[in-house]
């Protein structure tokens, strides 16, 4: 459509969003009446939008993601397979290509790299195939919030701080063994506290930004119904991490069970919050907790974190009711931060379950 073609009393003059037939007319993109949860999801119809553009780039996103991103790894195993160096040899027969050797840091490093060279494809893609700017992508605000962000890693860290201590005082106390061990501090450590301070937050921004952003924007063209967006991303989260050896390790049940409790409350405070930046710090914190505190024996990433998870299986009762209990609460405290509820007596007040 040409730029003449745009009539004033159907379209916004500055960003080209149909208007809403009100008094006066209101852009759901741009006008600052209009909630930030609300512009996210209108935020899905900027830019272009044909079924063939959006195909195109979730697919081409895959081949940057996975196919491109894995040529340093896959080309450091290849010279690893003919010749090793300094102790360094790579592991294919794993569900995901790893680096052993005498330090973490550099499995860690190439793993991560996979999803720098992915969020690059993503922008580039977004931005050359469907003209949808990455921070429309992420929030409805008119800018990305990093307080939000930092809050949100706060929290998180706050919550699994107290659960560890309150684990470990418990069964010191009444002598309680725990399927638990401490690894202490090492260089190692160090070196990789500082690349994942580095890479953990594009890692699990990718991931956040494609789930609950170019997915649920996507979702939310073909069905208009918040409910129904937060279960279906939620799911495809959960059976993405398949590909993970933590399930068939340690129960496929309970695993997903846990990744759909997270990815259905990250969707949830997404909807509701009109943008992903809380969603991303608690992603952010829940990935550098377990690289750098508690850490599973048998996992996609290994690292020499402080503690280490040594049971074999995990049971459906340990994860349902403690996330329950902490999401809950985290909901209420997000919730009140940024005035999700409204108590205002003359006023009716939002409902959180209306919003999703």
């Amino acid at each position: 459509m040409n730029r003449s073609q745009y009539s004033p009393d159907r379209f916004c003059m500055k960003c080209r969003g149909k208007l809403i037939p009100l008094n006066p007319l209101m852009c759901p993109i741009c006008d600052d009446r209009v909630p930030h949860s609300m512009k996210f999801l209108n935020n899905a119809r900027i830019g272009k939008n044909s079924l063939l553009r959006w195909v195109s780039t979730g697919i081409l996103t895959l081949f940057f993601w996975q196919i491109i991103g894995g040529i340093p790894l896959m080309s450091v195993c290849d010279i690893l397979n003919n010749q090793s160096a300094w102790g360094y040899s790579c592991d294919l027969n794993s569900s995901t290509p790893s680096i052993k050797g005498p330090s973490f840091a550099p499995n860690f490093l190439l793993l991560h790299l996979v999803f720098v060279i992915g969020l690059f494809g993503f922008w580039l893609l977004s931005n050359t195939i469907q003209k949808k700017p990455l921070a429309k992508i992420i929030t409805g605000r008119k800018r990305i919030d990093a307080e939000r962000i930092v809050f949100a890693m706060l929290i998180a860290f706050i919550f699994y701080s107290v659960g560890l201590s309150a684990e470990l005082i418990i069964s010191n106390s009444n002598n309680i063994p725990l399927a638990i061990k401490y690894q202490g501090f090492s260089f190692d450590w160090g070196l990789l506290l500082v690349l994942a301070v580095l890479l953990v937050p594009i890692q699990a921004g990718l991931e956040e930004i494609i789930f609950r952003g170019y997915l649920l924007h996507a979702l939310s063209l073909l069905v208009n119904n918040r409910v129904f967006l937060a279960l279906s991303t939620a799911s495809i989260f959960s059976v993405v991490h398949l590909s993970n050896p933590e399930p068939w390790n340690y129960g496929i049940g309970p695993y997903l069970l846990a990744i759909f409790m997270m990815g259905f409350f990250l969707s949830t405070i997404t909807l509701i919050d009109g943008g992903m930046e809380l969603a991303m710090g608690l992603h952010i914190a829940n990935n550098l907790w377990v690289h750098l505190v508690v850490g599973l024996e048998n996992s996609v990433i290994n690292t020499p974190s402080l503690f280490l998870i040594t049971t074999s299986n995990i049971q459906y009762e340990s994860i349902f009711l403690p996330s329950l209990i902490q999401f809950s609460i985290m909901f209420v405290v997000f919730g009140l931060k940024y005035k999700w509820f409204n108590f205002n007596k003359s006023s009716k007040s939002i409902s959180p379950a209306s919003l999703i």
